[in-house]
């Protein structure tokens, strides 16, 4: 005679959050019932892909995969297909015209994913937020740290000052095996996440034109409602909806006053490359 005993749930998403085994043989059962994507948002970090997210999902004719950042297309490309499925939906609870997402905002810095996603999924449609590079920077050095493990112990012109001999190094690893991951070149690359342009031109090398869309993270922020409108456009669905709150998602704590010689050298360091990225979009940013 076989017993049944019942558990609370709570207990049993504590079983099924440890057991990697339990959680394998879920995604595999489940996988011939799951979708890829219909559109990504890609980056940039510190740029409004949370707020992206998070806005989009409320949309009845979009579900995202979950959590954000899957980072299938950087960090676990090698799990393969079945993996990355497993964090979407099902199938069964999708209804007609609706529109899968994903994002990970590491994707756009990364320099293997935008040949690993189109391969996969070569008519996605791609979404790009690009904020000032030198508040972006700024934001994400405090953002580091912010984080418990204390992913930056060095002042913050110091952390800039010293990216390249950081990160380089880690870059060319990175190029030469692109099954390397690097920590390193994740969290201190400050300066080189803001090179947008060289970002862009790897993914205009597999995609149209008509498939990526950029949006200025300045009016992200500050025309919410019409920006939005512009993303359900560009992904052919209902861009009327009235979304419950336009309040901005994951805002950093205040910062500690900046020194002006910080904005300077960065403002310095950005002019140029801002300046080809103007040319290259035929969009000025305003930076």
């Amino acid at each position: 005679q076989i017993r049944i005993r019942k558990i609370p749930f709570h207990n049993f998403l504590k079983i099924y959050n440890d057991n990697k085994l339990i959680q394998s043989f879920a995604h595999n059962i489940t996988n011939p019932f799951k979708s890829l994507p219909d559109f990504l948002i890609v980056g940039a970090q510190k740029a409004g892909t949370t707020s992206c997210y998070l806005y989009l999902r409320e949309h009845p004719q979009i579900q995202m995969y979950c959590p954000k950042e899957v980072q299938f297309f950087s960090f676990n490309y090698h799990k393969g297909k079945n993996w990355y499925t497993s964090h979407a939906p099902l199938s069964s609870v999708i209804k007609q015209n609706t529109l899968l997402g994903e994002a990970s905002p590491y994707y756009l810095l990364h320099p293997h994913t935008p040949r690993r996603i189109h391969e996969l999924i070569p008519s996605v449609k791609l979404i790009v937020l690009l904020r000032n590079p030198t508040t972006r920077a700024i934001s994400h050095y405090y953002h580091n740290c912010r984080m418990t493990r204390n992913k930056e112990t060095l002042p913050i012109m110091e952390a800039f000052m010293a990216e390249e001999e950081r990160v380089e190094k880690e870059w060319q690893k990175m190029i030469d095996d692109e099954n390397y991951c690097s920590s390193i070149y994740q969290y201190c690359s400050y300066k080189r996440r803001g090179l947008y342009v060289e970002q862009l031109q790897r993914y205009y090398q597999y995609f149209d034109k008509e498939q990526i869309l950029l949006i200025n993270s300045k009016d992200f922020f500050s025309n919410t409602e019409d920006t939005l409108k512009k993303i359900l456009s560009f992904l052919g669905i209902d861009p009327n909806f009235k979304f419950s709150s336009l309040k901005a998602k994951n805002v950093g704590e205040a910062k500690k006053e900046v020194p002006k010689s910080v904005y300077s050298y960065l403002d310095y360091f950005f002019l140029p490359h801002n300046q080809k990225l103007y040319k290259y979009t035929q969009m000025n940013f305003g930076w």
